[in-house]
């Protein structure tokens, strides 16, 4: 209504724009619990496996989790994995600890020209990008969860073609 008045015309249609290509039915009914105003989006009628959530109680459980995580997403046939951190700070300690156990590229400031491998990034490089497989590493969750944090989450869940894993670090881990 308000673009009909402004545009001053009277044959003015609304388009709802409610299917999502991207996720599965799985991972879009996950990340839709984080924002308030729940969008009547579809999923294009494809499944696949329910996001997981690791609690793990250690950092070494922690790597130990991504590690697993990314051998199961190769053995799928999952050929780009994105590992998502709050912060580029966190994203480049993850990758120091990472990078002589698995391969994969850390994204500071651009985004690679390929998307294959395996890629770890902060958040807010995230936007825009689908990954076959996205591993949320530092995921807020329950009673600490801000309604930012909820925001941001339902941004890195949606990166997420057909597998999501939230890694929620035990508090003194973070």
């Amino acid at each position: 209504e308000e673009i009909q008045r402004i545009l001053d015309r009277k044959n003015a249609g609304l388009v709802m724009l409610d299917k999502s290509f991207r996720c599965t039915n799985e991972i879009l009914d996950f990340s839709l619990q984080f924002i308030d105003c729940r969008p009547q989006i579809e999923s294009f009628n494809r499944s696949g496996d329910r996001p997981e959530i690791l609690t793990p109680d250690s950092h070494d459980k922690l790597l130990d989790g991504i590690l697993q995580e990314t051998i199961l997403c190769r053995e799928k046939g999952l050929e780009s994995i994105g590992l998502i951190c709050k912060t580029a700070k966190k994203a480049s300690q993850l990758y120091e600890d990472l990078k002589k156990r698995i391969k994969l590229r850390l994204i500071k400031d651009s985004m690679a020209d390929s998307l294959k491998g395996i890629f770890i990034m902060p958040a807010y490089l995230s936007k825009g990008l689908e990954f076959d497989a996205v591993i949320i590493c530092d995921a807020v969750l329950g009673d600490d969860c801000t309604e930012e944090d909820k925001k941001l989450l339902y941004v890195e869940c949606t990166r997420a073609l057909h597998r999501l894993l939230l890694i929620c670090p035990a508090r003194n881990h973070q």
